[in-house]
């Protein structure tokens, strides 16, 4: 079964729309960020129905990811806020079970929400530039 290509996103590559499904390359982090909101009932996510083939199985939620950035509308930066803070919420058992979370990478990985600078990222202690 062909799919249609999901061409909005800016990170990965391959990901296409099967009817009421998304299917994107296997990735063990991803799975594991999905099934942890999906336990703590975030509900502003895909949820994670399966791997076939070595593709992840999502969900589909609806929306439009723009092909370029641009300026958002008080509304649209208001909405987002609220959906990131939400999102924080739900992740932050982690910070309450160090090395608890450990992605397919060797490390652990903290959620970006503890810096203030959006480009930097706390990995196994680190801190890198991307």
């Amino acid at each position: 079964m062909t799919g249609v290509p999901l061409t909005g996103g800016r990170l990965t590559p391959g990901i296409v729309r099967r009817g009421d499904t998304v299917h994107r390359p296997g990735s063990d982090f991803a799975a594991s960020v999905l099934t942890l909101l999906e336990s703590r009932g975030f509900a502003g996510a895909p949820r994670l129905l399966g791997r076939v083939d070595g593709m992840d199985v999502l969900s589909y939620v609806p929306g439009h990811v723009p092909a370029r950035f641009r300026p958002w509308s008080d509304a649209q930066v208001s909405a987002a806020a609220r959906l990131l803070r939400e999102m924080r919420d739900t992740t932050a058992v982690l910070d309450a079970l160090p090395g608890a979370f450990t992605p397919a990478a060797p490390g652990r990985v903290r959620p970006r929400a503890h810096s203030r600078d959006p480009m930097n990222r706390n990995v196994s202690g680190s801190t890198r530039r991307q």
